[in-house]
């Protein structure tokens, strides 16, 4: 095991408290997306680029009625429709909602949310 996650070895390589151990975060693309990238971008032997030629497939099966062929393009270029979705309370009722009277009562019931223990101040 590596001796950063295990907590022994080198004073100087070993993490501090709060530190990532991938500070750049998962990468924004996979390798997959630059190849498909790379052969729409390409010309297919009939000399019409890839990515049209994809694309006036899709509209020919959308002209033809095909419903999902329908949606994708709708969703390409006037984006998702948008979900409604519905939150209410006990009955289908409005959600509670109360406003604590002070700070201290807000931070009790803040940690009693988080599940922390009650702690005197």
């Amino acid at each position: 095991m590596d001796a950063n996650r295990r907590g022994t070895g080198n004073e100087a390589t070993r993490w501090k408290p709060g530190q990532s151990g991938n500070p750049s975060g998962r990468p924004k693309k996979l390798h997959i997306t630059d190849a498909l990238r790379a052969e729409l971008e390409r010309t297919g032997p009939d000399g019409v680029p890839n990515d049209t030629a994809i694309a006036r497939v899709l509209v020919e099966i959308a002209r033809a009625g095909n419903l999902e062929a329908i949606r994708e393009i709708a969703d390409r270029t006037e984006g998702k429709a948008r979900q409604r979705i519905e939150q209410s309370g006990p009955d289908g009722g409005p959600l509670p909602f109360e406003i604590p009277e002070t700070r201290e009562a807000l931070e009790r019931r803040i940690r009693e949310l988080l599940g922390e223990p009650e702690t005197e101040l």
